[in-house]
């Protein structure tokens, strides 16, 4: 980095909010988590005229309550009350901390220069509203899966972490049914926020809803669906075409491992969105 950059960049570190105009109109990507977000993002990432921001910027985003189980806050996890949890974080804002928040961004694409800008957040779905007031002009690339994969791939990712004690009271670290059922739940809360917020708030224009189902069926399609909502054109980079092609479905998963049994108690937990989406 030459020493220009690097002053500049020791600058905006020590004081974020300077970097506020250079920020983007963003694109973010929502949806609940395991439902391909980062998959997605990752892919997207391999295009020429995409940045995308490393990691979610929960530390941002929910300064107060994140991680966890570090600030051991007076409130339930986001996956038991998002509502709750997301009023509550936004009300932790330092004075002032949209500007943080904008002037982080804003020195990330100052030093990745890109057309276009991507974050990544599954923490925000109930907060869609605001952030879009943050910025007006951004777009909302929101992420949809079927809730049993979802419920199934929680489990799995999330089991060492509910081994704190922290979570104790809600779950048992090793009680891997009541963790994907809890985490149906979540999913349900997720879709039917969204779904509102969508009619509300947002437009063709600045929100554009994906299936995972689709991505994985017809990923190059899906694909060249959502560049052209960032108002790009698809790209002959090698290792872009190669992502699109190396996209696998990983739906199986839950198609093998969960019971006829275990899938109709998960679906008492989730049917208005599942029925919503069309998944039964």
């Amino acid at each position: 980095m030459n020493p220009i950059k690097k002053v500049i960049g020791f600058a905006l570190k020590k004081a974020p909010w300077l970097g506020v105009p250079f920020a983007k109109n963003p694109i973010f990507i929502v949806g609940s988590g395991r439902s391909g977000t980062t998959y997605l993002v990752d892919l997207l990432d391999k295009h020429p005229d995409i940045t995308s921001f490393p990691g979610e910027a929960n530390e941002y985003w929910h300064v107060g309550l994140y991680p966890y189980h570090e600030k051991q806050p007076m409130v339930p996890p986001i996956w038991i009350d998002p509502v709750t949890f997301t009023r509550r974080s936004l009300s932790l804002w330092p004075m002032g901390w949209k500007f943080t928040i904008k002037g982080v961004f804003g020195r990330h694409c100052l030093f990745h220069k890109s057309k276009v800008f991507v974050q990544k957040t599954v923490m925000n779905n109930f907060m869609l509203p605001e952030m879009l007031e943050m910025f007006p002009n951004a777009k909302f690339i929101y992420m949809v899966r079927n809730g049993w994969s979802v419920a199934l791939s929680f489990q799995k990712k999330e089991v060492e972490k509910y081994a704190h004690p922290i979570y104790r009271q809600y779950v048992g670290a090793d009680d891997y049914k009541t963790i994907r059922l809890r985490h149906a739940a979540y999913w349900n809360d997720i879709i039917l926020k969204v779904e509102e917020d969508k009619h509300l708030h947002f437009s063709d224009e600045n929100f554009l809803e994906i299936r995972y189902e689709d991505l994985v069926k017809s990923p190059e399609q899906t694909i060249a669906q959502i560049i052209k909502f960032m108002r790009l054109k698809m790209s002959p980079h090698p290792e872009f075409v190669r992502a699109i092609a190396e996209v696998t479905d990983k739906n199986y998963k839950a198609r093998q491992e969960l019971d006829a049994d275990e899938k109709s108690e998960l679906e008492e937990a989730m049917g208005s969105a599942l029925r919503l989406k069309g998944y039964i």
